[in-house]
């Protein structure tokens, strides 16, 4: 953020909202089912706007703005079938923030999905996964690849 000489900046400004969640939890998916996602686990949450345990899979803005949104999925290894990622607007799906990816012939795959969004305080932020693979399928949760949620503001 760039401020100017003279220019009045507020205690908000200087403290700019920042979440990044991630799975530490496998979390079973369901054949072709969108499922909400679980973030049990945080690097940053500014503002408070998540909790690890309870609703553990919801982020509620809690400054009016203009956001980043980024979210991705990950599998256990399964070369069948198709993998999704979607991010929802208080219940509601935001256009264009789904993912689909197909599974290659020797792994899985990884769909994310990143977009910008005008929020109101209050408004709530999830995550659904997806999987078609003939049967449940596990999230991976090791780290390097696990299901995440990033959200930044960028402009109020």
């Amino acid at each position: 953020m760039t401020f100017f000489a003279g220019q009045r900046v507020s205690a908000s400004q200087l403290n700019p909202v920042t979440f990044s969640g991630y799975q530490i939890a496998t979390q079973s998916v369901p054949n072709n089912a969108w499922t909400g996602a679980t973030f049990d686990g945080e690097y940053e949450d500014s503002h408070g706007g998540h909790s690890t345990v309870t609703l553990n899979g919801t982020y509620t803005i809690p400054v009016t703005g203009f956001y980043d949104l980024a979210a991705g999925s990950s599998f256990v290894p399964n070369v069948t079938g198709l993998r999704g990622v979607k991010i929802l607007k208080s219940g509601v799906i935001i256009n264009r923030a789904t993912c689909y990816a197909a599974t290659g012939p020797s792994a899985g795959a990884t769909p994310f999905v990143a977009v910008k969004e005008n929020c109101v305080a209050g408004d709530t932020i999830t995550v659904q996964i997806y999987q078609v693979s003939g049967g449940a399928l596990s999230t991976l949760a090791n780290g390097e690849a696990t299901c995440h949620l990033e959200i930044s503001l960028i402009r109020r």
